[in-house]
């Protein structure tokens, strides 16, 4: 399922890498139901199996300013958030909509619109593109960890072998072979964040 959410501030200036602050506004949305924090946390923990936050989100859209690593949003942002859940994205949906304010990196938020959207896929084949910045690698026994690009076969090697543990983690593998390929001619673009100290490369 996707929740689309358009919210703005006064003011709204976010640093240029506001990932973990959109990160942490969803975890704690989903603190407003302490049972299902609990069966979330549980599930992430157990023996054998990765631990997955259960959703992904967008970059902020909209209209917006840069300027000195800051981005501002004059006119408010647009994020889309999505889960295999339907439980947490209805739980995200109550909490953004409630009417009361929150917090996102200083700034006073409130929902200027909310809505639920469950998409699903009956084909054996399609066209994704993605939001964010898809994310490859593989760390080495010296702990050093290693990017690959779409150049590289181990890109795609890497990026369905993370998507079949997913699909287990939540229920939904099957033994239906997987496969993901470049639709475009167009050279994809490297981009690089900074996610709680680490430099990432997707």
């Amino acid at each position: 399922m996707q929740l689309k959410l358009h919210f703005t501030a006064n003011p709204f200036t976010l640093p240029i890498n506001y990932r973990p602050l959109i990160h942490g506004l969803i975890y704690h949305a989903l603190l407003a139901d302490p049972a299902y924090s609990t069966v979330l946390h549980e599930l992430n923990n157990q023996n054998g199996i990765r631990a997955f936050k259960g959703f992904t989100f967008s970059p902020l859209t909209g209209p917006h300013i840069i300027v000195d690593r800051q981005i501002s949003f004059p006119n408010g942002a647009w994020l889309e958030i999505r889960s295999v859940d339907p439980e947490m994205i209805i739980l995200l949906y109550n909490a953004f909509s409630s009417g009361l304010p929150y917090s996102l990196g200083g700034c006073t938020c409130s929902t200027l619109a909310c809505t639920v959207e469950d998409r699903h896929v009956y084909t054996d084949q399609i066209i994704v593109r993605s939001l964010s910045p898809i994310v490859a690698y593989r760390t080495t026994l010296e702990r050093k960890t290693i990017f690959y690009s779409p150049s590289d076969g181990a890109f795609y090697d890497l990026t369905c072998a993370n998507a079949v543990r997913k699909a287990k983690r939540f229920g939904l593998y099957s033994k239906t072979d997987l496969s993901i390929s470049l639709s475009t001619k167009r050279k994809p673009v490297k981009q690089l964040s900074r996610f709680d100290g680490t430099i990432i490369e997707g």
